[in-house]
């Protein structure tokens, strides 16, 4: 298969497809290094995004009158996914109901890994956001507080000019 990004033809369990626009890449030519890509190709093919559609901005939508897909389009969708021909007939013949158990386990295991995964980083970069808004927060309140205290000591000085200049008309 070729990659867009160098023109060379890779071999298929060295690409990885785009979610976004679901062109195929070899992992190197998108900066992804072949411990992460042996260790984290599940992970990988969940969610990578090519640089392109990384840059396209996401538009924020009300998605209430949005249809709700078939299971039949999803199983499309889950296809597509990955780069693995058609299993011939044989060879899904001789699969035991244990080892079709054990593959599907380990399937739905590093999706629901990908999954907490991407909750995980959501949940962090909220927590990121939220320290800074904080710590934004506590430096108003010191500023405010400043002003506050530059505004009381002003009152103080007024007041004890106002009563020298009170007791300096009276005589």
């Amino acid at each position: 298969m070729n990659c867009p990004a160098c023109g060379s033809n890779s071999d298929v369990e060295e690409m990885i497809k785009c979610n976004g626009c679901k062109v195929g890449y070899n992992y190197r030519c998108v900066n992804i290094t072949s411990a992460a890509f042996r260790e984290e190709r599940e992970h990988l093919k969940c969610t990578f995004k090519c640089d392109f559609c990384l840059n396209i901005t996401q538009r924020i939508r009300v998605t209430d009158d949005t249809p709700v897909r078939g299971v039949r389009t999803a199983c499309l969708v889950e296809y597509n996914q990955s780069f693995e021909g058609n299993v011939s007939q044989a060879i899904a013949e001789s699969l035991t109901s244990d080892e079709i158990i054990d593959k599907v386990e380990r399937v739905i295991m590093a999706k629901t890994c990908a999954f907490e995964t991407n909750i995980i980083q959501e949940i962090k970069n909220t927590v990121a956001v939220l320290a800074l808004e904080n710590s934004k927060l506590r430096q108003e309140l010191k500023d405010a507080n400043m002003k506050c205290s530059s505004f009381e000591q002003q009152i103080k000085c007024l007041k004890a000019k106002k009563q020298v200049l009170e007791i300096s008309e009276k005589k």
